[in-house]
């Protein structure tokens, strides 16, 4: 039984130094891109997003994931949730929605903001 254990922290120990040794290549992709963007499926918006930010007045990143929310008429709504890391600046957590309709060849906007999140049976802040 301890030689178990024993071999599953140091897989786990392993998996968390290719992890650490990953990090440079991920950097690389965001400074030289400025996003990371994983598509979640084909409706406009439905991501997860790293993206770094540098203005003026402030740096850092900015993570976003989004979710998908089914409507009963038919249309589709996303939900965002933004969240910052900054190291200089400040900014508050965002939450925001979108609705779209396909229309046949492509996603078309019905809504956005407060509306699509009350369509999306979501609160808005």
């Amino acid at each position: 039984m301890r030689k178990i254990f024993g071999r599953l922290g140091c897989s786990l120990l392993i998996l968390c130094w290719f992890l650490v040794l990953l990090l440079p290549c991920f950097m690389i992709v965001l400074a030289s891109q400025g996003e990371i963007i994983l598509q979640h499926s084909n409706i406009p918006e439905d991501d997860f997003r790293i993206r770094l930010i540098q203005t003026v007045s402030e740096r850092g990143l900015a993570i976003s994931n989004s979710r998908r929310v089914d409507t009963t008429n038919g249309n589709v709504c996303t939900i965002i949730d933004v969240r910052f890391l900054l190291w200089q600046g400040k900014a508050n957590p965002a939450h925001y929605c979108s609705c779209y309709t396909w229309s046949g060849l492509n996603w078309s906007s019905i809504a956005e903001g407060a509306d699509a999140c009350t369509l999306a049976g979501e609160s808005t802040p």
